[in-house]
């Protein structure tokens, strides 16, 4: 999830665990959701980058595979995930968090990627 009081939906993690615990309870493997978009604010950002940073090496100090999935969304105030200013914007958005996340410093072993379209305004679709 995300801090719903604060702006720029910066993640959470649930309290009082980390990988090592993970590892200790019997978890095989990590997956992170992340709320990302490259327009976001830079201090917003900066944020995230370190919190998948931090996940990455203890992942890799535990020797666990690390699945991150992001999931763009509209950074503009009152602008809606299915309207069409955002759907133009997702591709560039899905482009730039894989050119970000696919740095080794994440180490993150699978990135679930998004579908960089809204079929909804594809034409010939049927959600068209």
């Amino acid at each position: 999830g995300y801090e719903q009081n604060t702006p720029g939906r910066v993640p959470r993690l649930i309290p009082n665990y980390t990988v090592s615990k993970l590892v200790a309870d019997g978890a095989n493997a990590v997956k992170i959701l992340l709320y990302y978009s490259p327009f976001e604010d830079k201090k917003v950002n900066e944020i995230k980058h370190a919190w998948v940073e931090r996940i990455g090496v203890e992942c890799a100090y535990n020797d666990i595979p690390y699945f991150l999935e992001f999931v763009g969304y509209p950074v503009k105030e009152g602008e809606e995930d299915n309207s069409l200013s955002f759907a133009k914007q997702k591709p560039e958005i899905v482009k730039r968090s894989m050119e970000e996340f696919s740095k080794d410093k994440y180490h993150v072993d699978v990135l679930k990627v998004e579908v960089p379209i809204n079929m909804k305004f594809v034409k010939g679709a049927r959600s068209f």
